[in-house]
């Protein structure tokens, strides 16, 4: 498979990165002759560090699919990403954990990313078990609605977003993205969402 190498435009252009640098590459370099084949892309995105600006606090909401079909090693994985975020935050971050299956559980609501606040989260984050099936618009709701609720509380800038960690393969609620609704709400609540695909072996 040809790949071509992409490097960013120089940043005294105008039109550049910045700095940025970004790669990808797919986690195979072969496809089925008969097709059907399902190839994950990994990008890996390198920001320079600024040592001018203020950093913002982090309001961030993060909802765990923990239905069925993420049993075993794909919960798993998601579990150990949402950790290793966590652990990243700091004392003014704001944190909440949410999972759903065919129910939305809220673990944590808001609550601050200091040392205290990483042990609560990892420790609810660690319990988690897959359940039943996937109402994942349900999920998203319920983790913009814990963003929403820190940025009625605190009047201050802040970074807001909701993170989804999933296998995308909803079956309760909503089941198809809607450009409209997607659109409504992450202006509402100024947050964006993301979709997290964990390895797999099934083809």
């Amino acid at each position: 498979m040809h790949r071509p190498n992409r490097k960013p435009k120089d940043e005294n252009t105008g039109n550049g990165l910045n700095g940025i640098t970004i790669n990808a590459e797919f986690d195979r370099n072969k496809i089925l002759e008969n097709g059907n084949s399902v190839r994950y892309l990994v990008v890996d995105i390198n920001v320079p560090r600024r040592s001018t600006g203020t950093i913002l606090p982090i309001n961030l909401a993060l909802v765990i699919d923990a239905s069925s079909s993420m049993e075993g090693p794909w919960l798993d994985a998601a579990k150990d990403a949402a950790i290793g975020v966590i652990r990243t935050l700091r004392s003014e971050d704001r944190i909440s954990v949410i999972s759903f299956s065919s129910d939305v559980q809220v673990h944590c609501d808001g609550i601050l990313g200091n040392e205290s606040g990483k042990r609560i989260a990892i420790s609810k984050i660690a319990d988690l078990r897959s359940r039943d099936m996937t109402d994942l618009g349900a999920g998203w709701l319920m983790g913009a609605e814990s963003v929403a609720k820190v940025m009625a509380i605190i009047h201050e800038p802040m970074v807001s977003r909701v993170v989804v960690l999933s296998d995308g393969m909803a079956n309760r609620g909503i089941g198809q993205s809607t450009k409209s609704w997607d659109r409504e709400y992450v202006s509402r609540y100024r947050s964006e969402l993301f979709e997290y695909s964990a390895p797999s072996d099934r083809r």
